[in-house]
């Protein structure tokens, strides 16, 4: 396993109130590779919080708790989050610049997962996984 940390509480303004803020990438080799982020935080005051991936792909979240992502061929990715803390959406972004859409394409997908209740503290994990 390999462990990135880091302190993300500077990267916001003052006003936003957040106390601190630790971001952890653990990468799974061993057997089935898989990745994990965990979100540990404490704010100032209760807050909605919301975690944002971007993806050049449209995702889809059949069941709670899992989202899947189509990459080539026939296989996909897997991004597992607690249902019973966060809460999935996702909205499509046009792409207006000529430059980005060369690369992305037409538009992106912005996945929000929304804390189910204000919080002043907690800490989630996802998971990010390949299907065959």
């Amino acid at each position: 396993m390999v462990r990135f940390s880091l302190d993300i509480s500077h990267a916001y303004p003052r006003e936003a109130g957040i106390q601190s803020w630790r971001r952890v990438f653990e990468f799974y080799r061993a057997g089935k590779s898989y990745i994990e982020i965990t979100e540990d935080f404490v704010l100032c005051k209760e807050s909605e919080v919301y975690l944002s991936l971007m993806t050049a792909d449209e995702p889809s979240c059949a069941l709670p708790g899992v989202i899947s992502l189509p990459v080539e061929g026939s296989r996909s990715i897997s991004i597992d989050y607690p249902p019973e803390a966060l809460a999935y959406s996702c909205e499509k972004i046009a792409l207006q610049d000529a430059k980005l859409r060369l690369v992305w394409g037409d538009s992106l997908y912005r996945i929000l997962l929304k804390a189910a209740k204000a919080e002043d503290q907690a800490k989630w994990s996802i998971k990010i996984s390949q299907i065959a």
